[in-house]
């Protein structure tokens, strides 16, 4: 990296055969630009504020300050990153040093594994050579939460219909799991519903899920049974129960198995 002197740079075109080379000579002073020798983040999934650690190099030991930008595709674009910390006059004692990202103010919901940092030096006259660190998972994601709008010991049979509100900042697509409990919520089942897909974009975050409780729960009839219902995005987000009185001892269409007649009797 410290190279001061004259390169030969030659460029030889080839189709079939080979074609005839072009030199020139092209004079590579390094000597004075600034360079991050090391750069590094956490690893492992990160949020919030993200410590990042630089090396710099200057043999004119230089007052330096850092670009500090990063990317989400690929390094196809670069912003400015939200930074705080050791990030400008920074002389020899703080060649070794750190700053804080803020990801939240940049990437703000975002759920990334490919984010790309990148720390460019300036010792007051010149870009140096920037140090890179990539696939950096940042998950900024805020998880949805979820409100029954049932009444509580509301007494319900057969096909139960159970009104939700979904609360997600970020107006992602949620999934919606649904279980029932008969046992004061020690276990938990899957329960049976009417609507196959429990999938919601934003436009239906108020909605009703039906669930066919006389298939579950034939023939019963429960003082205490509880509905739980959680919601994901792309990680796991709130939940929230409610207890109803279920009567299906005479609601409900139910299946009986009939022998077929020996008509040889």
């Amino acid at each position: 990296t410290d190279f001061s002197g004259y390169v030969h740079f030659r460029m030889t075109p080839v189709d079939i055969d080979t074609g005839r080379a072009d030199t020139i000579t092209i004079l590579i002073d390094q000597l004075g630009i600034a360079i991050v020798t090391d750069l590094s983040a956490p690893s492992g999934e990160l949020a919030g504020d993200v410590l990042v650690t630089y090396a710099l190099q200057d043999d004119e030991q230089d007052t330096i300050s850092l670009k500090i930008e990063y990317s989400v595709d690929g390094g196809a674009t670069w912003d400015t990153a939200a930074t705080s910390g050791n990030t400008t006059d920074l002389d020899t004692s703080l060649y070794n040093s750190s700053f804080t990202w803020h990801t939240a103010t940049d990437l703000p919901g975002v759920d990334t594994t490919a984010a790309i940092l990148k720390v460019t030096p300036h010792d007051g006259n010149n870009d140096g050579w920037p140090g890179i660190a990539d696939s950096i998972q940042i998950d900024n994601n805020e998880p949805p939460t979820v409100t029954i709008l049932l009444t509580e010991e509301s007494e319900v049979s057969g096909n139960v219909a159970i009104p939700f509100q979904i609360a997600d900042n970020e107006s992602d697509i949620i999934s919606i799991g649904i279980k029932y409990s008969t046992d004061s919520m020690d276990t938990w089942l899957l329960a049976t519903t009417i609507d196959t897909t429990l999938v919601f974009d934003y436009t239906s975050y108020v909605g009703t899920i039906t669930w066919i409780s006389h298939i579950d729960l034939p023939l019963v009839d429960l003082d205490s049974v509880w509905i739980r219902l959680a919601v994901s995005d792309a990680d796991p987000g709130g939940r929230d129960t409610v207890s109803i009185h279920l009567d299906n001892e005479s609601g409900g269409p139910h299946v009986v198995s009939i022998s077929p007649l020996d008509q040889d009797k």
